[in-house]
């Protein structure tokens, strides 16, 4: 099921905020939302982030790097990708 919420465009929007992480629908809305001081009135606190082995991790930035993009764009994608997951070391 789609969101019925305005979801955040804000490159300085939080990244476990539900306007940042849920799936956007096919006709989705998007607002830039203001943050001041490091707060966003229109916070939505996100409990759900999906934990990925670092196996997985390693992949999902491998894919990124071969894009083929400048450094610093990669950098931030990686960056961004990363700030999506919490990473479960292998059990030794």
């Amino acid at each position: 099921m789609s969101p019925d919420i305005s979801m955040c465009s804000n490159k300085q929007c939080k990244k476990e905020c539900y306007r940042r992480l849920a799936r956007p629908d096919t006709y989705q809305s998007y607002s830039k939302f203001t943050v001041k001081n490091g707060r966003c009135k229109d916070f939505m606190a996100c409990s759900f982030i999906p934990i990925i082995s670092t196996i997985e991790y390693q992949k999902k930035m491998n894919k990124i790097i071969k894009k083929g993009k400048p450094v610093s764009d990669t950098l931030i994608e990686m960056l961004d990708e990363a700030g999506k997951y919490e990473i479960k070391e292998k059990s030794k």
